[in-house]
């Protein structure tokens, strides 16, 4: 949330929970934190969870930088508007560009506001490797029966750990990966 914005429309804890109705629980909601603002959740202006499915949604509040950090005074800087997230330990802070305007955008098949460059803005607070780490998260998202392949995979590379140690008797290897393929079979 912006913090102008909040700070001047007057929005409060019940008016947010009364916008959003039945299916979506307000937790904390302040344009500054009011309530449960100790260690990281003064950083967040509110929580909102779905009740239908018990995500969580936290809220943060930005806004222009207040005091300009030495690095960003450097020249090649010196077109960038850049803002931060209020109250934040972390010292998050953006181009401006990477957060406004919002736009339309469906999320979880939902349609809702969202940055106006989700990987620019996710990457000055994550870095610039988003992507999911390789081993074993990119299988899951690349495969389409993703636990079976991963459950034959991680058994065939027991297997071989077992199979490479020298002197072993190869047959519980053997069992193990007979034992897997009957589950991935029977997963199917």
């Amino acid at each position: 949330i912006l913090l102008e914005e909040c700070l001047r429309s007057g929005v409060t804890k019940a008016k947010l929970q009364s916008i959003l109705g039945s299916n979506f629980e307000v937790l904390k909601f302040a344009c500054s934190c009011e309530e449960d603002c100790e260690g990281d959740n003064q950083r967040m202006v509110g929580r909102v969870t779905d009740t239908r499915t018990g995500v969580c949604i936290d809220i943060f509040a930005y806004g222009a930088v207040q005091t300009p950090r030495s690095w960003q005074k450097d020249p090649r800087y010196q077109e960038v508007t850049w803002w931060e997230r209020r109250n934040d330990h972390a010292d998050f802070t953006f181009p401006r560009e990477a957060l406004l305007p919002l736009r339309n955008d469906t999320f979880a098949g939902r349609s809702m506001m969202v940055p106006a460059n989700p990987r620019d803005f996710l990457s000055w607070e994550y870095g610039q490797c988003l992507g999911a780490h390789v081993w074993p998260w990119r299988i899951l998202l690349y495969t389409p029966h993703a636990t079976e392949s991963l459950l034959l995979i991680l058994a065939l590379r027991g297997a071989i750990l077992l199979l490479g140690s020298s002197g072993m008797n190869i047959l519980p290897a053997f069992i193990l990966i007979l034992c897997m393929a009957g589950t991935v079979a029977m997963l199917q």
